[in-house]
This record gives structure tokens, C-alpha cells and sequence, in this order.
């Protein structure tokens, strides 16, 4: 159960502020040393990291927080997770999640939800999640200014990532090799991850063709948070998808932390010559990744190659039309054309194509 925050005291609210006030106006560096916010709320001196002296105006990095807390404790044997899975819609993520887990990647298996494998101990962060979108809307470079929300989340998240760690280790598990969790609504808190973990936690986000994820009959993502990201002024599903890959491609093409995986990559090749799941092993530095393993691990995938690039739900050549010429009606709006671009995908037909983002792998 989620410990109750207390309210902060009256001097922390005006350092909150202070802090806000001064970010907003890109007068931080006029501070001899970057003010954090620490896990009591208290004020530390410490230096944002990438911004050093007289540098910056104020403003993070792509793919970096300015508002932080003091990092998940180390214990000899691991900090934060390794690595955290996370995708838009019904992208495949467990999918994912089972192939990497038979490669080595360690989850507390007592908290996944039957089903979905998502962790229950993060499923609380739901509420964060929205509490940010609302406030920010489709921008991850805003959320850290809302101090009092960015902050709790930090907490909640470090706190989850905890209890999880420690689920592992009580498991026999060891800390030191890769280890983290899935939960697709985390791509709306990348950000509140940067501060969590320091940077140093790896998020692999799990692409799908947007005709599928607009199609599928799972659309809790979307109903719930497009209500959070102002989506309810004449927008659907496919600018659902557009708008949050907007958000996270741009956020994070610097980012060396931070990739994407399309699920057709994984699943559509002949499992004996696909060479996706071997990048995925070396951005998660899984340590099972014998060619066996890859193989099996690919052939179960590839088992369910009917359920996607439009023939989930047994629909018909008719239907995949349907679908592709929804898509091309949309040419002039949105950001559906550019973003299936971005991330490799076909727009007069299914199928996938050369990704103009460096963050597909």
C-alpha cells in the first residue's frame, strides 16, 4: 500500500516555488548550485547533471529532468532497474517482456498481473500519469515544472522500483544482472524515470502499425489518458498514437538510453535469420542470448504472426484496405504520416520500411 505523502512545510512550498519560478524563467544557473529536491523534500546542493556552470539558461537536455531526487540507494549489488518496457496501445509489450525474460531479464514474477504481465506494484502510477498529462499536456519538457506532481511521482516510482528489487532478491535472484519491470503506461512517465533512476535505467518501447493499435479491441490506453492529453476536442485514436510517439521520438532522439522496438520486427521474420531480437540483447545487455535461446525465444513469436499487420480478428483483404485508406485520408493531418515515417512504417500499405529515427533498433 502506498505510504500517504505529508504535506509539504510552508518553507519547502516556497523553495518549490522558488525553484519553479526560476526554471520558468531560465534563471537557474544564476544558483551557485543546482536546488534538488531530495525524497524528505528538503533542498540540496547538487549540480544538474550536463549542466555545468554558467551553462544551460536554465533548460534540460533532451531526454533529461530538471527537477530530480536523490536517486534509489545503491546496495553493492544493483540501483535502479535495468531496464523498464513500456509501449502506446496494444503494442505487443508482452511479448516482449516473455521473449526477454527466457534471455535473462529478471522481474519480480509475484507481481505480474495474469494477463497482461504488467506489475501490479506499478500500477498505482496510473494516477501520476495522468496528473501530468493533464497538466502538461503532450509535452515531457513541461512536466518537471509542475513540482508538487513530478515530485510525488518520482517518489511512487522509486518506491514501486523498491519493492520490486526487493521481491527479486527475496526471489534468488541477483541485482546485479539485468532486472526491471513492464507496464505500457510508463511511456507517458519517461521523463519522471530520467529522475527516478538518473538516466541510467534503459527504456525499450514497443512500437505497433498504427492500423492495428487504432483497430484493436484493447483501448483502455486510449480511452484513459487521451481524456488526460486534451485528445476529447474532435481527435480519435490514430492522433492518440501519433501525438504520444510525437512526444517521446522528439523527447529523446539524442537520448542513448532510450529505444525503440517495432513488434512486427520480432515476430513477421523467419526466426532462423531475424537479427532484431540480438539488438535488443545488446541494448539490454541480456546475458542468455545464445543463438538457441534467440531462436526459441523467436519462434514462439513468430507463432503469432496472424495477429498483426492487419489480420488480427481473421479480417479480410477488404478490411486491411479499409484501414490503409483511413490512414491516407489523414495526409494533411496530424502528425500519423510523419511519425510512421519516423518509425518505419508503410503508409499506402501494410508493411515496414527504413525508419528515419535513430532510436528504432
Amino acid at each position: 500500500m502506498r505510504a500517504v505523502r505529508t504535506p509539504l512545510s510552508c518553507s519547502r512550498v516556497a523553495l518549490a516555488v522558488l525553484v519553479a519560478h526560476l526554471f520558468h524563467e531560465g534563471l537557474a544557473t544564476s544558483i551557485s548550485s543546482s536546488a534538488v529536491i531530495s525524497s524528505s523534500g528538503d533542498a540540496q546542493d547538487m549540480e544538474g547533471k550536463g549542466r555545468g556552470k554558467g551553462k544551460g539558461k536554465g533548460k534540460a537536455k533532451r531526454g533529461q529532468s530538471l527537477i530530480v531526487k536523490k536517486p534509489m540507494a545503491h546496495d553493492g549489488r544493483g540501483s535502479g532497474p535495468a531496464t523498464i518496457i513500456a509501449g502506446v496501445s496494444d503494442s505487443g509489450t508482452r511479448g516482449v517482456e516473455e521473449a526477454v525474460m527466457d534471455l535473462g531479464w529478471q522481474v519480480c514474477k509475484d507481481s505480474l498481473v495474469p494477463g497482461s504481465l504488467d506489475s501490479k506494484y506499478t500500477n498505482d502510477l496510473h494516477d501520476n500519469a495522468f496528473s501530468l498529462l493533464k497538466k502538461a499536456g503532450r509535452s515531457f519538457g513541461k512536466q518537471s515544472k509542475y513540482i508538487p506532481e513530478f515530485r510525488n511521482a518520482v517518489l511512487d516510482e522509486t518506491d514501486d522500483a523498491k519493492q520490486i528489487a526487493e521481491c527479486i532478491r527475496s526471489s534468488g535472484g541477483d541485482l546485479a544482472k539485468p532486472w526491471g519491470y513492464k507496464n505500457p503506461f510508463h511511456i507517458f512517465l519517461l521523463p519522471v524515470l530520467d529522475s527516478a533512476f538518473e538516466r541510467k535505467t534503459k527504456y525499450l518501447l514497443v512500437a505497433r502499425d498504427p492500423r492495428d493499435a487504432a483497430s484493436a479491441h484493447n483501448q483502455f490506453q486510449f480511452e484513459y489518458f487521451g481524456r488526460a492529453m486534451s485528445l476529447n476536442d474532435g481527435k480519435d485514436r490514430w492522433d492518440y498514437w501519433a501525438d504520444v510517439w510525437k512526444m517521446v521520438l522528439d523527447y529523446y532522439e539524442d537520448s542513448d538510453h532510450a529505444r525503440v522496438i517495432r513488434i512486427e520486427d520480432l515476430v513477421m521474420p523467419d526466426p532462423e535469420t531475424n537479427s532484431k531480437l540480438y539488438k535488443v540483447c545488446d541494448f539490454m545487455q541480456l546475458p542468455l542470448c545464445s543463438q538457441d535461446k534467440v531462436v526459441t525465444a523467436l519462434t514462439k513469436m513468430h507463432s503469432f504472426k496472424s495477429e498483426y499487420m492487419g489480420h488480427h480478428y481473421q479480417e479480410t483483404a477488404q478490411d486491411r484496405q479499409r484501414l490503409v485508406n483511413e490512414v491516407l485520408a489523414r495526409r494533411d493531418q496530424g502528425y500519423l504520416f510523419e511519425c510512421m515515417g519516423r518509425l518505419g512504417y508503410k503508409v499506402n500499405e501494410f508493411g515496414l520500411t527504413s525508419p528515419t529515427s535513430k532510436l528504432v533498433l
